[in-house]
């Protein structure tokens, strides 16, 4: 059975590559393949991610993982901390 998001990722005419590393991330389990999505948003990582794509389609029971947010970090402290009180 396949999962709706990726069916309806791989039918748009528009892929956006953002979108479908999302998708990845969430039902993938390919690790080298998230390595390589993750390092770059050329042709050469949005075909890979194309071609994971389509295999996972065709699977027939996925479970999508976790999804943990993590709040970004306040630069504004971090850079606080960095300059100290001597360029105040």
């Amino acid at each position: 059975m396949a999962i709706t998001s990726i069916t309806a990722w791989l039918n748009t005419s528009n892929l956006n590559f953002t979108r479908g590393r999302l998708l990845y991330e969430q039902y993938g389990d390919n690790r080298l393949v998230l390595a390589v999505i993750k390092s770059g948003s050329g042709f050469y990582h949005f075909s890979k991610l194309h071609a994971a794509m389509l295999k996972l389609n065709e699977k027939k029971y996925l479970e999508p993982k976790q999804i943990v947010y993590t709040p970004p970090v306040q630069e504004e402290s971090a850079h606080a901390e960095l300059w100290g009180s001597t360029h105040r």
